[in-house]
């Protein structure tokens, strides 16, 4: 037996079928809960037709006077024919002691017949049969292949065989044979990651004597013990025709497929009258734990409740529950512990439904390293809010339309393990309708978030086992000889050794500023020019960066795939990009084909070709790119809140993205682009930077060669006009709505000095106390006191003009106002009553200076460092000096700069979030005159 967890594409087949796989040994899942009373399904009405993308299975079902049911379904889109016989029997059925009995019986099953001893496998593999297997579960075993429609009679014959003439071809020898064959299947699931799981789940969510208890596959003991005559009885006991659902759909004539049925199974017993169990959910009111140790790579947890059974309402909305809580990629667990805290490696949650009970489980693989204490508290606090809050509208959706997809594109299929066949054979084998996947869909297309939010509360509020699988150590440990109580001290740390700057000219005046770096055979070459994002004032928002991403898309001699193919071959790696002040094109060059790499270089800086094809390539990417900006909060933010904060006409007051927005891309042409390189990327505004491999006598002449005759183009040299920009006279608020958002984020936007200015190392101290660091209170209190943001921080963005101080968090939707309302109590706090500590200013001080050894140690951050000083001004020996300068900044002065900047009565907040949730909150906290923007950032009416 497998545990298959029905989610995504399967999860309203499986709702409708219960075709859970079940051939081979393995795990299964647990849960637990408290009383509840379960309402089978009424009569709900079928779902409206575009709920269910239009699916029907018109079928025909007949009853043989030996009471076997007949299910016939045409579909003539391909000369097949599935057949699928379903026994209504499982290992539910089994007893203590003498479990395993339905898996090792279906194993026996394929051995052939009292009049056709051949093994089955062989027989249907030689007529192109396909999707032929057998499982067997808790509650049913099957039996299925689709043929191809002129072997219909032969899988008639052979299912007949299976049903009505195989006790007397039992013997010893084939019981003994397939006895090893079903242990060996057991240890080579128990031998897999985790395989001892599913035993320990079952044993320790369903009390002793559940008939769900035992694992479908059974004991070593209870296998061994099986007697001939055991099997036998139970043959004649539940393999008799009126036990049995048997389904044919594909191409066929109703009317002559059922008199192939009635010949080949008219004959056949009906068997014993047989006693249905009545539903046992056993649900559990207190929580149970236990760990197992395992030949794993890292823990997993698994959490397990029992809850409703098949056939109830409440199990199709468990199963939105779970796709929203941890059923895919975009749900509630994945996204918190996976993509944001990345504490887990794989995060689930299912819900099975079974016959007697369901079983709803939370699994999730903790990441190395990581406290599985702290992903479990995590599991807790997902499902605790979804029990609060229940899923938003769009979860709901995203869940029901998965599921709907996922039945339709699964009734393409006439049979196989969750087609048409299977479905129709599934509904007929537990609910008695063939059609009771109807009734499963109208459950889902009517669930509110309000009815999934209390199936959750019915089930999922208590009564969990919860079974965590630690690695099982191959490892010995040594004499212990340490004493732990005694912290090592480290007392000393290495010092910064970074090289001189280096200076020449060319021919043309181009400054050249080298810094030699040995250690690998790699030089770097970059050009800086004085331009970005702030040089599209007066034209084209966007201009700037989609320049230079033109610029390596191919030059007057080489097509774009040419350039990318040379570029290769010489093993370099070349690219352009823009800033906010600045746009560079840089090439790092194995030093030894250094020479004809500068000469592509040079092509690509000199000779751009602006291709109109490329071009509109580039461009549609682009356009792509905003929309995708917009539809992402924190990108949203960004390029809504510069504008709001340096005012209309300042060169800064544009998306900080850098692409512009979607009129002012679509509106450029190749012509735009070439007018910038003539303004703007041209020798009399370019710096020539070298880090690496080098000397400057090596490197000058080669740089000589290829750039020393460059002249600027004749047009006038482009000119930045950033103006003083100034805070407003009281805090403003503008909120931009994204309905259904599971979080808000918050930006709040104050100015400061240049990055040049004098005191610029005073404000980055400052801020790395209030939010520039892990460590810092915004995040200490949002994310590790709250709890209600993954990370919230500000920041002051490099600029050579009044620079933006911005703060950021993403919060959970339901604490928006309240975490607002926590920064702002920061920010008074760390300019009022609570400044920067002396201990809290050391710490970030420390940071920073004992991080200056590693942070240097890459040729690129040898660039990034050159690159910063040469577009600051700052000395040649701003590197070398930068600790003896942290250290010198006195507290007082960064208590002072605290003052100057931080001012919360002025700040300019953005927050994108679902407005119908978060509006009324944010208003209450009066921060100033509430605006509600479009993704654009244009004011709508309210």
């Amino acid at each position: 037996m497998r545990r298959i967890i029905l989610v995504g594409a399967d999860l309203a087949a499986g709702i409708a079928t219960g075709v859970l796989l079940a051939g081979c040994a393995g795990t299964s899942i647990g849960i637990n809960d408290a009383h509840f009373t379960i309402e089978p399904y009424a009569d709900t009405p079928a779902p409206k037709a575009a709920s269910v993308a239009a699916v029907e299975i018109p079928y025909e079902k007949h009853v043989l006077a030996n009471g076997l049911t007949v299910i016939l379904h045409e579909d003539h889109k391909a000369p097949v024919v599935a057949v699928a016989a379903w026994y209504h029997v499982g290992s539910k059925d089994e007893v203590p002691g003498k479990t395993g009995f339905a898996h090792l019986f279906e194993h026996l099953l394929f051995e052939g017949s009292e009049n056709h001893p051949g093994h089955w496998d062989r027989e249907l593999d030689g007529l192109g049969a396909t999707d032929s297997n057998g499982t067997t579960w808790f509650d049913r075993t099957n039996y299925f292949e689709t043929v191809p429609k002129t072997a219909l009679d032969f899988a008639l014959y052979m299912e007949s065989e299976r049903m009505g003439h195989f006790g007397n071809f039992l013997t010893q020898k084939r019981l003994d044979v397939q006895r090893g064959v079903v242990q060996n299947e057991k240890r080579q699931g128990e031998n897999q990651p985790y395989g001892k799981m599913g035993e320990a789940v079952q044993r320790g969510s369903f009390p002793e004597g559940h008939p769900y208890h035992w694992e479908t596959i059974g004991s070593m003991d209870d296998l061994n013990a099986a007697s001939l005559a055991d099997v036998k009885k139970w043959f004649a006991t539940w393999y008799g025709a009126a036990n049995a659902t048997l389904v044919l759909a594909g191409d066929l004539e109703p009317r002559d497929a059922l008199a192939r049925v009635q010949k080949y199974f008219g004959d056949i017993a009906p068997g014993p009258a047989v006693s249905r169990r009545e539903a046992w959910i056993a649900p559990r009111t207190e929580s149970t734990r236990e760990e197992m140790q395992d030949r794993v790579a890292q823990v997993r947890i698994s959490q397990n409740w029992n809850v409703a059974q098949l056939g109830t309402v409440d199990a199709d909305l468990l199963d939105l529950a779970a796709q929203v809580l941890g059923g895919s990629a975009a749900s509630r667990l994945d996204a918190r512990l996976v993509h944001k805290d990345r504490i887990a490696d794989h995060v689930s949650a299912g819900n099975s439904s079974f016959e007697l009970a369901g079983l709803f489980s939370i699994d999730a693989d903790v990441k190395a390293g990581v406290d599985p204490a702290q992903v479990e508290a995590i599991l807790n606090e997902e499902r605790t809010r979804l029990l609060r809050e229940g899923p938003t509208q769009e979860e709901l959706d995203r869940a029901r339309t998965t599921a709907l997809a996922g039945f339709t594109r699964a009734m393409e299929k006439v049979g196989g393990f969750g087609g048409k066949a299977a479905t129709l054979a599934g509904c007929q084998t537990f609910q008695g309708d063939p059609e009771c996947w109807k009734k499963a869909i109208a459950n889902l297309s009517a669930a509110t978030p309000k009815s999934v939010q209390a199936a959750a509360q019915r089930w999922l509020s208590a009564g969990d086992y919860t079974l965590i699988v630690r690695p099982f150590p191959d490892f010995h440990t040594a004499k212990a000889t340490l004493d732990r109580s005694k912290t090592p001290v480290t007392d000393k740390f290495p010092d910064l050794d970074f090289p001189a700057l280096q200076r020449g000219k060319l021919a043309n005046g181009i400054p050249v500023v080298l810094i030699e770096r040995h250690d690998v055979p790699l030089v770097g070459v970059k050009m800086l020019f004085d331009a970005g994002y702030a040089a599209d004032q007066g034209v084209k928002l966007g201009t700037a960066a989609m320049t230079m991403s033109m610029l390596d898309e191919g030059t007057a001699s080489r097509g774009a795939l040419q350039l990318a193919g040379d570029i290769e071959s010489l093993g370099a790696n070349l690219g352009a990009g823009a800033s906010l002040d600045a746009c560079d094109i840089g090439v790092s060059a194995l030093k030894a084909k250094l020479a004809p790499t500068l000469d592509l270089y040079a092509d690509v800086v000199l000779n751009p070709a602006f291709d109109p094809k490329e071009f509109a390539r580039v461009q549609s990417q682009w356009l792509a790119a905003i929309a995708q900006e917009k539809t992402e909060p924190a990108a949203l933010g960004l390029r809504v809140l510069p504008p709001l904060l340096f005012g209309a006409g300042h060169a800064y007051a544009i998306p900080f993205t850098g692409k512009g927005t979607e009129a002012s891309v679509k509106a450029l042409t190749p012509e735009d682009l070439r007018a910038f390189q003539h303004a703007w990327l041209r020798p009399d505004n370019a710096t020539l930077l070298v880090a690496g491999d080098t000397t400057l006598k090596e490197v000058m002449p080669l740089l000589e060669a290829r750039f020393g005759k460059w002249s600027p183009a004749s047009t006038p040299k482009g000119h930045k006009n950033v103006g003083p920009a100034q805070l407003p006279a009281k805090s403003r608020v503008f909120l931009i709505n994204k309905p259904g958002a599971e979080q808000s984020v918050i930006l709040a936007g104050l100015l400061a000095p240049p990055s040049n200015a004098p005191g610029h190392l005073t404000v980055t101290t400052m801020n790395d106390v209030i939010g520039g660091q892990f460590t810092a209170r915004i995040n200490q209190n949002l994310r590790e006191d709250k709890h209600w943001s993954y990370g919230a921080y500000s920041q002051v963005p490099a600029a050579l003009n009044t620079r933006p101080y911005l703060f950021s968090a993403p919060v959970q939707t339901d604490q928006t106002a309240a975490a607002i309302a926590e920064v702002l109590k920061e920010l008074h706090g760390y300019i009022g009553a609570k400044p920067a500590t002396a201990v809290e200013i050391r710490r970030v001080k420390d940071l920073r200076i004992r991080a200056l050894p590693g942070r240097y140690e890459t040729g690129g951050a040898a660039m990034s460092a050159l690159s910063a000083i040469v577009q600051n001004g700052w000395p040649d020996d701003y590197v070398q000096t930068l600790k003896s300068r942290l250290e010198n900044q006195s507290d007082d002065e960064i208590r002072a700069m605290a003052k100057t900047l931080i001012k919360p009565e002025q700040l300019t907040w953005v927050v994108v979030g679902d407005l119908s949730k978060i509006e009324a909150g944010v208003r209450k906290l009066n921060l100033g005159e509430v605006r509600i923007l479009d993704a654009d950032g244009k004011e709508l009416a309210r």
